[in-house]
């Protein structure tokens, strides 16, 4: 478990695979707190990055915008792009409905 004190993005990273870690709710207020870690993945550029929302229990739509603009970035430079859980979208309070045309494109494991 973690404590609300705890960053909500935890980043890890090899010679092949960046890791974004999402825990907790977020939503608009932690807009700022993607950033960085964002930034990272794209300055690492590695041919795969990971986000593992597994540990989500709220998301809003900024979240979800975040994982398209990333998705959209990762597709022009031929990287992958992978989520992780949650267990189900509905789970972490958002639908994949706003993603629709796009979702055979996500590779989504649970």
């Amino acid at each position: 478990m973690y404590s609300a004190l705890d960053p909500k993005v935890h980043v890890k990273h090899d010679d092949q695979v960046f890791r974004l870690i999402v825990r907790g709710e977020v939503d608009y207020e932690d807009a700022e707190d993607f950033e960085a870690p964002w930034q990272a993945a794209d300055q690492a550029a590695l041919l795969t990055t990971v986000v593992d929302l597994s540990q989500v229990t709220f998301a809003d739509s900024m979240l979800l915008n975040a994982l398209l603009d990333a998705r959209r970035r990762h597709d022009s430079h031929g990287r992958r792009f992978i989520l992780l859980g949650p267990s189900s979208p509905r789970s972490a309070g958002f639908s994949t409905s706003a993603a629709r045309g796009n979702t055979s494109r996500w590779k989504i494991r649970t």
